[in-house]
């Protein structure tokens, strides 16, 4: 249940963050394309590729840490 809670909470604030920045794309570059939905999963990919390849580098990292940033907020403000 723990685990289900911290991943609830990153996922709040990707929610929000992709909220946030799709609002932002449609008001900088319009309707017409979703540039917001596609830079966000290109920027949040790539973050999610430099934080796992940390964590793989750095031996003794929590459980919670990953599942709070890989798959609560980068999942949360993503597609993934």
């Amino acid at each position: 249940m723990n685990h289900l809670l911290i991943v609830a909470a990153g996922g709040a604030l990707g929610a929000g963050l992709r909220h946030l920045a799709n609002i932002g794309a449609l008001r900088f570059f319009g309707p017409n394309f979703p540039w917001g939905t596609m830079g966000i999963n290109i920027i949040g990919s790539f973050f999610m590729g430099l934080f796992i390849e940390y964590l793989v580098r750095r031996a003794g990292s929590s459980n919670e840490l990953r599942l709070f940033i890989a798959t609560g907020i980068l999942g949360g403000f993503t597609t993934f």
